[in-house]
């Protein structure tokens, strides 16, 4: 079977079965036995190729790093910090609906994995009382929660991006910068359908209200100071210094998961409660639901790496004669669709379409296709079914994908005319 058509399949098939009421994260595993089957891995093979897609160092970082935002959640609601960050944005800002987006785009600064689930109860507090639909609430934190990650430097995808095109970061920021912009507007359809009550104007917010919200938000600040101090730290790290699982999760989550773990001691010394008011955060569902998730959505991108598709569905298209543009526009799309990480669809296609891209610059510049191949990636994994962010924003408000889906097409339309207006300026300049 043609790559392009089974991996098209494997995300048909795990929408299909997440729409019949299967538990997504079995769904993704099933997607994953179904791939194994197709590309011919056996029971054996399917078995050991999941066993280590679950044992790896990134997934059981990644699980880590999710019980900890679930653990800082749980302390921040009891604690009363996340309502004191919304009433004092929503002071600060004065409009509600510009809070919605804001502050899943503060949070998005942070290269979180599944980020989307810590500004998710922000988003719900802001809009408690209204009669915003569940769906427009996860669409709008999960839209807003990407703007940043075409450029942020301190984002995985950019940091890969930036090394494999081999310009410095400043020259790749300044090109696509502006298509984190067109996201912004793109995205101004999910809040024109906010009700009437979350665009009033309130009154001019108390002296010392910004001031006030800089002591709130000193968890979300720890979490940034962490990742910006230690992350040039851990790229120092000696290669053996540590057992060779444990390295790799320090190098790849090591920053973020200590930011978690010392913004939690931020918001217990912030909020003095007691040791007990801590149970009934442990038993929270989401402790056990959301790191199964992510496992299974590490395990199934543990399958694409076994199977080798992206490779697969270039030399299809190189077959049938695909146009080089449409080799650099479509195939970071797919995989990007297909990992549902930026990561995944720079690491897996860019090393093909770079070399293509030189061809039509012919001596000149490469950055503007290479600005074009990241902004359709990353429109493939904002689409992504499997998108770490989307299952844990749609898992947080209640959501299924039908319902999100049919909100964020538009937005996502409106981006890809925006941004193709800009990448079209980019590589005539």
């Amino acid at each position: 079977m043609p790559a392009l058509l089974t991996i098209l399949g494997v995300l048909t098939l795990i929408v299909l079965l997440a729409r019949l009421r299967l538990p997504l994260a079995l769904a993704i595993l099933a997607g994953s036995v179904v791939l194994c089957g197709v590309e011919g891995q056996g029971v054996t093979g399917t078995l050991v190729v999941l066993g280590r897609g679950l044992l790896r160092d990134r997934t059981l970082g990644l699980i880590l790093v999710t019980a900890l935002q679930v653990l800082l959640i749980g302390v921040l609601e009891i604690g009363g910090v996340t309502q004191r960050i919304v009433a004092l944005t929503r002071d600060l800002l004065r409009r509600p609906a510009v809070s919605i987006a804001v502050l899943p785009a503060l949070i998005g600064l942070l290269p979180m994995p599944g980020g989307a689930l810590f500004s998710a109860p922000m988003v719900g507090e802001t809009a408690a009382g209204s009669d915003t639909s569940p769906a427009r609430l996860s669409a709008i934190n999960y839209w807003y929660r990407h703007i940043w990650e075409h450029w942020w430097p301190i984002y995985p995808g950019v940091i890969l991006a930036v090394a494999l095109v081999g310009y410095p970061w400043l020259t790749v920021a300044l090109a696509q910068a502006p298509l984190g912009l067109c996201m912004v507007l793109g995205g101004l359809p999910l809040l024109w359908g906010l009700p009437p009550s979350l665009r009033t104007v309130g009154p001019t917010p108390a002296p010392g209200t910004a001031r006030r919200l800089l002591v709130a938000v000193a968890p979300i600040a720890t979490i940034v100071a962490s990742v910006v101090v230690l992350s040039p730290l851990v790229d120092r790290l000696p290669a053996g210094a540590l057992p060779e699982t444990l390295e790799q999760c320090v190098r790849q989550v090591g920053p973020i998961a200590t930011g978690l773990a010392l913004a939690f001691g931020v918001a217990w010394a912030q909020t003095r409660l007691p040791a007990r008011a801590l149970l009934p955060v442990l038993r929270r569902a989401e402790l056990r639901t959301l790191p199964l998730l992510v496992a299974a959505v590490m395990v199934f991108q543990a399958v694409l790496d076994q199977v080798g598709l992206a490779p697969q569905i270039a030399a299809e298209l190189d077959t049938h004669h695909i146009p080089v543009l449409g080799v650099i526009v479509v195939l970071p799309f797919l995989a990007g669709a297909a990992t549902g990480l930026a990561v995944g669809f720079v690491g897996t296609s860019f090393p093909i379409v770079l070399p293509l891209a030189a061809t039509i610059a012919q001596g000149e510049s490469i950055l503007p296709y290479a600005a074009i191949a990241y902004a359709f990636g990353h429109f493939g994994q904002v689409a992504s079914p499997i998108h770490l962010c989307m299952v844990v924003s749609n898992r947080w408000f209640g959501v299924g994908y039908g319902p999100l889906y049919r909100l964020l097409i538009p937005s996502l339309l409106a981006t890809v005319l925006l941004s193709a207006a800009w990448l079209t300026l980019l590589v005539m300049l």
